[in-house]
């Protein structure tokens, strides 16, 4: 998914940390590189730099995203909280967060 790889490359190059993530190990003679995954709170860290919408949880632990730019009422996409990584969510959600991403 072109949008998954987008976003995860600009949130990585937003966030230092991220940057120093992949970690390099030989075994048995090949060369192993481990790139940890993009988490939530990796995406709203990313979020605060890069917009002002805000979020909300419910009581099922489902984070909504309502965008204040067009209107307070409309909920933009859910986060589904019991899955903790970028790419475990719904695609509507990765391509809202693609198109929040600063040109």
């Amino acid at each position: 998914m072109k949008a998954l790889e987008e976003l995860t490359a600009d949130i990585r190059e937003k966030l230092p940390r991220l940057k120093e993530s992949n970690k390099y190990q030989r075994l048995g003679g090949l060369d192993i590189i481990t790139v940890n995954s993009i988490m939530l709170n990796d995406v709203l860290e990313w979020m605060r730099e890069e917009t002002e919408d805000m979020a909300n949880i419910n009581s099922e632990g489902v984070i909504y995203f309502t965008n204040y730019w067009n209107n307070a009422s409309d909920k933009a996409e859910t986060w589904n909280l019991s899955k903790p990584y970028l790419k475990d969510q719904s695609p509507e959600l990765i391509n809202f967060l693609h198109g929040l991403i600063k040109k």
